[in-house]
């Protein structure tokens, strides 16, 4: 049997700020658990079940903050008085999550075998108890105490529009979503900081949206020669903001895009191919379709 107990709640603080705390609790019952062993006649270690009832549970924490900023600028005249205004939306969050290290001793989760091999020599071998054909698995080993923050920004700029000399306004969105994502480990020894990963996703028209993305590293490299004179490079564990070499070096990056069709899509396709235009006026009987929304 597997169990999952997700928690949580949403607090408003301070009329403006968001607080969200969460927990997770995964229970899992097993009727064995393994133990390794090593077996002289083959010279090899092999598993042995130990049947009875088993709980193998873990459990992990979160807490996140985050608001919304807006900022208003109204352009030059250079633009006439077409554009109105341009809105960019500002949501910082930051949040923290915790996990034990469930490879303890204390949980007893995982073991340690020590033997000796046919030749001799003195072995040891760390393994999981409930790692061997355990439907759900167990817990994972490491302690994680992460610091999770970014940004996401969106641009929109309001026009003035004119139509059978009717005056209305409408929303042209500039940039749909610009975000920075990045964590800080307070469990690990080293590299605490993760990789930089940005995104962005712009609306270049009603139905075509672009996405690009991208990873940065924000350690340096360096480099190491054999005496053999062979050049190894290796991560150093220093930011390349506080040497000088900018936020990060680019690890890899990603592109994709959509489009989304409707009825007027079809009826544009039919038109630009000889097909009559319909009026106005005309009543619209057409079936509406599955593949995009109701125009």
């Amino acid at each position: 049997f597997s169990h999952s107990i997700p928690i949580s709640a949403s607090y408003k603080l301070f009329n403006y700020i968001d607080l969200t705390l969460s927990a997770n609790y995964n229970e899992r019952w097993y009727t064995y658990k393994s133990v390794k062993e090593y077996n002289p006649t083959t010279d090899r270690t092999e598993y042995r079940r130990i049947y009875g009832f088993n709980r193998v549970y873990d459990f992990s924490t979160s807490a996140s903050l985050n608001t919304t900023l807006y900022g208003f600028f109204q352009p030059w005249k250079i633009f006439g008085d077409k554009v109105q205004m341009i809105r960019h939306r500002i949501t910082p969050r930051v949040g923290m999550s915790f996990t034990p290290d469930f490879g303890d001793a204390m949980w007893g989760y995982y073991d340690r075998l020590n033997y000796i091999d046919r030749s001799g020599t003195a072995r040891s071998e760390e393994y999981a108890r409930y790692g061997d054909g355990q439907i759900f698995g167990g817990p994972g080993r490491g302690k994680s105490a992460s610091i999770n923050f970014g940004i996401d920004n969106n641009l929109e700029m309001k026009v003035r529009t004119k139509s059978d000399s009717t005056e209305t306004f409408k929303k042209i969105s500039l940039i749909d979503n610009f975000s920075l994502n990045s964590s800080y480990n307070l469990a690990a020894d080293s590299f605490q900081l993760s990789d930089i990963s940005a995104s962005i996703a712009l609306r270049l028209s009603q139905s075509f949206q672009l996405s690009l993305s991208g990873s940065f590293d924000p350690y340096l490299y360096g480099h190491t020669t054999s005496s053999s004179g062979q050049v190894q490079v290796h991560r150093v564990n220093k930011l390349r903001m506080f040497n000088g070499k900018g936020i990060g070096s680019l690890r890899g990056t990603g592109t994709s895009f959509s489009y989304t069709l409707n009825n007027q899509t079809f009826q544009k396709i039919k038109e630009a191919f000889g097909g009559k235009k319909k009026d106005k006026n005309q009543r619209d009987t057409t079936p509406q379709d599955s593949l995009g929304t109701t125009p």
